[in-house]
């Protein structure tokens, strides 16, 4: 199996981060939409900045979101989002697995359900028991090495 490597800019606020992400050529942006992250943009200012994503994946990200939420980043012009809370996996299917990317928190081990490998990605993070994702901890790598094999 061919794998590649994928980039993504992730907690997007500011035009410039976005010029930058599309000269580096970076493969997604990603724009937090979950109200407790310190990188949360709200409606208004990501319709705006979505503008300027053009030849790059928009992903939105959330934590538990409602259907309405999720439907509304696709008319924005989202193209995936990212699930970063205890969404299961019949949720996922409603908002359409092809748009899909499911985290995980990982602390020293992670078991991901066979159903799972229909979304669009997998995305392992450091658990932390105070925030959902962007920790910027690492985890043991051989962890995320065993669930690919």
């Amino acid at each position: 199996m061919e794998r590649s490597v994928k980039v993504k800019f992730c907690g997007i606020k500011r035009e410039e981060d976005i010029k930058k992400a599309l000269e580096l050529k970076v493969d997604y942006v990603g724009f937090i939409l979950y109200p407790k992250s310190p990188r949360f943009v709200g409606w208004e200012r990501l319709a705006g900045l979505l503008e300027l994503a053009r030849g790059v994946k928009k992903v939105g990200v959330f934590v538990n979101p409602t259907l309405e939420e999720i439907e509304r980043a696709f008319e924005l012009g989202v193209d995936l989002v990212q699930l970063h809370g205890e969404e299961d996996f019949e949720f996922a299917k409603r908002v359409g697995l092809e748009r899909v990317i499911k985290a995980f928190r990982v602390k020293d081990q992670i078991h991901v359900e066979e159903a799972w490998k229909q979304a669009y990605a997998i995305l392992l993070d450091t658990y932390s028991d105070k925030a959902y994702g962007g920790t910027g901890e690492s985890f043991d790598w051989s962890i995320a090495q065993a669930l690919v094999e």
